[in-house]
């Protein structure tokens, strides 16, 4: 399909849908397989941003770039459980949304508001999860050793938002 992509929009799609199903298959596997399609959905997410960063087409609010962020935020944080870095990624593309759709008012598509609003009732419940379990005094653990996840698997997941990541200091 990526051949014969007619628009930057269907690239990006295309490659998002890549990243989704190396998502998907990251549900199920374990170890060095788990790592692997990790990797590949992350580099097929980054291929997407980067598309869809360079395309006057795609604008903050789009609904397949907004919908690429929330794929990307939930890949790292429910696979790779990183959740500081999820929330940053999404937060940053909900926060650009915002500020486009304020100052654009009659530009934003009723499906770019369903996609912000997914992407606010998200943040919604990762920051409620989060307060309660900062209110129990627990942390989220994970065992890296279980599919070690590298440095590099995150970093990259970290440039698909351009974003710096308090939580993924190695």
């Amino acid at each position: 399909l990526l051949p014969n992509s007619i628009s930057k929009e269907a690239e990006v799609y295309c490659y998002k849908m890549k990243g989704d199903f190396h998502g998907y298959l990251c549900e199920f596997q374990k170890g060095d397989t788990r790592e692997e399609s990790a990797t590949a959905a992350l580099h097929a997410y980054q291929a997407a941003t980067d598309i869809a960063s360079s395309s006057s087409d795609l604008s903050r609010t789009h609904p397949t770039r907004l919908r690429l962020a929330n794929s990307c935020a939930i890949l790292l944080y429910d696979i790779l459980y990183r959740p500081k870095c999820a929330y940053g990624i999404a937060e940053q593309a909900f926060d650009d949304a915002s500020a486009f759709a304020k100052s654009n008012p009659g530009a934003v598509s009723e499906e770019s508001r369903i996609e912000m609003q997914l992407l606010e009732n998200i943040l919604k419940v990762w920051k409620s999860t989060s307060d309660q379990a900062a209110g129990n005094d627990q942390k989220q653990k994970f065992d890296m050793s279980a599919f070690k996840l590298g440095f590099q698997v995150v970093k990259l997941g970290l440039q698909i938002a351009g974003i710096p990541c308090p939580d993924c200091d190695f």
